[in-house]
């Protein structure tokens, strides 16, 4: 059941990849559906040729802010940064929530707060078109 791809994506040309591009997103699909069943299988006691389920750790923090309040005070400001990445998607939604507004008004207020912090730039991104 294992075949390769019989084209080299080098060779493609505009009017092969509109079909191979669907393609794509239906494997996409499938192959995260393979994984399940699989995941599923080994759970239920089942073997599988070559693969197994490995048991990682996880640790979730119960309370994230109190966490970094608590690292900043014990550890000082810097090493509580180093575990923070802020995500502005999730800034803008918190706020909005917060008060009472729009996704869009929370942005711009967003925006407004950070100034000078935030560069905004534009990339190439993949999309079917409708």
């Amino acid at each position: 059941m294992s075949a390769a791809l019989p084209i080299n994506p080098i060779d493609l040309t505009p009017d092969e990849l509109p079909d191979l591009l669907d393609r794509c997103e239906e494997l996409s699909r499938q192959i995260e559906a393979i994984r399940n069943r699989a995941r599923e299988l080994l759970t239920a006691g089942e073997e599988i040729d070559g693969w197994e389920l490995v048991h990682v750790r996880r640790t979730d923090l119960m309370d994230p802010g109190a966490a970094f309040l608590r690292v900043w005070t014990d550890h000082g400001r810097e090493v509580a940064l180093a575990g923070v990445r802020v995500s502005l998607p999730a800034v803008v939604r918190a706020l909005a929530k917060d008060q009472e507004t729009t996704l869009a008004a929370a942005r711009l207020r967003l925006m407004k707060t950070l100034g000078g912090l935030v560069a905004e730039s534009e990339s190439p991104r993949l999309v079917r078109t409708r």
